[in-house]
C-alpha cells in the first residue's frame, strides 16, 4: 500500500519523508506482531517457573525462536515495496535496514510485554510509542539541524527511525553522486544528516568571514560519494545497539517477576 501510494517517480528531496513513512509501517506490523512472543504462552511460562524451569532458559528459547521471522519479516514487507519504489539503493542496503527496524521494534515489543503494563493495552501502547518515535522524532520534521542541542534531540536519539531514515537515505544518494552531489549536499545539510550542517557551516544564518569561506570552500572539495557512508554504518549499529539494550531490559523485567500470572 505504502508503495503504491508514493510511486516510483520521486525526487531526491522527497526520499527521507517517503522512506521514514515506509519504515515506520514495517516497524508498526512488526511490533505487533512480536508481541505475542511472550503473551500467547503467558499463563504456561508462568506455570513453568513455578516448577523451577530457567526464566533465563525460556528467554533466549523464544528469542531465537523468534529470530527467523524478525529477518524475514523485512525481506517480505521490501520486495513488494522495492519493485514498486524502484530504488537506486540495492535491496540488500534496504533490506539491512529494514531487518534492523524489526530488531528493534522487536525488542521493545518484549520489553512492554514483559512489563508491569495490563495485556489488554499491550497493543494499544505499543502502536502509540512507534507512531511517537517513529512519526515525531524521526528527524524530518523536525530535522535533525533544528533540534539540536534541545530535547527534541534527544527523543531523536530514541527513535528508530531517525537512524533509519539516515542510512537508507545515504544509501539512495550514493548513485546520484555524479550528477546531483550539489542536490544532495544541500539536502544533507538542510537536514544535517551525517552532520552535514556542521560541517559546512551552512544554515547557521550567519555571515562566514574569509577565513571561513576558504575552510569552507576546502570541506566542499573533500566531499564524495563516499563521504557519509560511516554515517550510516554508525546508524546501523546504533538500531543493532538498541535493540539489544531493549532485549535486556525486557530480560530483567522477567527476571523481576513481571511475568506473574494476574488473577481473573
Amino acid at each position: 500500500m505504502i508503495g503504491f501510494i508514493l510511486g516510483s517517480e520521486l525526487g531526491l528531496s522527497e526520499v527521507p519523508k517517503n522512506m521514514s513513512m515506509a519504515f515506520l509501517v514495517l516497524s508498526v506490523l512488526s511490533s505487533i506482531t512480536h508481541l505475542r512472543t511472550f503473551t500467547v504462552f503467558r499463563v504456561v511460562q508462568a506455570h513453568e517457573f513455578s516448577s523451577g524451569v530457567s526464566r533465563t532458559a525460556t528467554f533466549l528459547a523464544s528469542n531465537l525462536t523468534d529470530l527467523p521471522w524478525v529477518f524475514l519479516s523485512p525481506a517480505i514487507f521490501l520486495s513488494v515495496y522495492y519493485f514498486l519504489i524502484v530504488p537506486r539503493a540495492g535491496f540488500s542496503d534496504l533490506y539491512t535496514v529494514g531487518a534492523m527496524v524489526c530488531w528493534w521494534s522487536s525488542g521493545l515489543s518484549y520489553t512492554i510485554s514483559l512489563s508491569s503494563i495490563p495485556p489488554a493495552h499491550h497493543a494499544l501502547v505499543m502502536v502509540v510509542v512507534t507512531l511517537i518515535l517513529g512519526a515525531l522524532f524521526q528527524g524530518v520534521s523536525p530535522t535533525i539541524r533544528e533540534a539540536r542541542g534541545s530535547v527534541t534531540a534527544a527523543l531523536q536519539a530514541c527513535s528508530f527511525n531517525r537512524w533509519a531514515t539516515e542510512a537508507v537515505t545515504i544509501r539512495e544518494f550514493r548513485p546520484y553522486f555524479e550528477t546531483g552531489w550539489n542536490l544532495i549536499l544541500a539536502i544533507y545539510t538542510d537536514t544535517g544528516m551525517c552532520d552535514m550542517d556542521l560541517r559546512t557551516v551552512y544554515g547557521t544564518g550567519q555571515a562566514a568571514d574569509p577565513i571561513e569561506q576558504v575552510r569552507r570552500a576546502s570541506r566542499l572539495r573533500t566531499f564524495s560519494a563516499g563521504s557519509c557512508d560511516r554515517y550510516a554504518r554508525n546508524a546501523l549499529g546504533i538500531l543493532a545497539g538498541s535493540g539489544v539494550a531493549l532485549r535486556l531490559l525486557a530480560y530483567f523485567e522477567l527476571r523481576l517477576g513481571a511475568l506473574a500470572v494476574r488473577k481473573q
